[in-house]
């Protein structure tokens, strides 16, 4: 049983250390083959070498106290939200709803702890979601957008709710969703009857039109561009 699963870890070992040797930098390839010899089986049995590649990539640049987000899809259809943290797993309770209201369910959930080279505790979180959600990820310009929000979210950056459902469907960004929710908040002060969650809703149920409408107010108000051409452009997607 021992030499197949030795034979395996050799070979996965090989494959990273290919990948190592494309890194330019010199310190940064010395720290990944440090690191590399060091890493627990049951995160070398359970990570792809290419995948724990860009995993200790991103452990080497988090060095703040904070949660840093990476989207890994995959050429088959899978994608997982990966998590880098020091010294505590960031705590589940509070992810997995803001996950839910940005419209991404997850379907299982593995941490491994991984020790630096200055002797800090660094935790992987893997969050495998589900095939809807995949497909989501797997849209153009969605990934930048999502991890923005996702980082945000978990550092307690951004406001969570369900506009930011937004982000994963239209591919908006954060920015812009802080702009949908104030034209939301400044129309219910008129007087509208609508519910905060009735009009998010309905609003994820059009991310394409709410795109255009961001995009007109950014037409419209763009200082790079001359009076007359801001107001035709705004006017036309209007």
């Amino acid at each position: 049983i021992q030499q197949p699963l030795l034979s395996v870890l050799d070979g996965w070992h090989d494959k990273f250390a290919a990948l190592t040797d494309t890194v330019a930098d010199v310190p940064a390839r010395r720290s990944l083959r440090k690191l590399c010899a060091t890493l627990p089986v049951n995160y070398v049995a359970a990570t792809a070498p290419d995948v724990a590649f860009r995993d200790l990539g991103a452990l080497l640049k988090n060095g703040h106290a904070g949660v840093a987000v990476r989207v890994e899809a995959d050429d088959a259809g899978s994608a997982s939200i990966r998590l880098y943290s020091v010294d505590q797993v960031p705590s589940l309770s509070r992810i997995l709803p803001a996950l839910h209201n940005a419209g991404v369910a997850i379907d299982r959930e593995q941490t491994f702890s991984i020790t630096m080279a200055d002797g800090k505790r660094h935790f992987v979180t893997s969050l495998a979601v589900d095939a809807e959600s995949a497909a989501k990820l797997a849209q153009p310009n969605v990934v930048a957008v999502a991890q923005e929000l996702f980082a945000s979210l978990f550092n307690d950056q951004a406001e969570d709710g369900r506009l930011n459902g937004l982000v994963i469907e239209g591919g908006l960004s954060m920015r812009q969703i802080q702009l949908v929710r104030a034209y939301m908040s400044y129309w219910r002060q008129t007087g509208a009857k609508f519910s905060v969650r009735y009009i998010a809703d309905t609003l994820r149920r059009q991310p394409a039109m709410v795109k255009e409408l961001v995009d007109g107010f950014l037409q419209r108000f763009n200082p790079a561009l001359p009076e007359a051409e801001r107001k035709a452009a705004a006017d036309k997607i209007a």
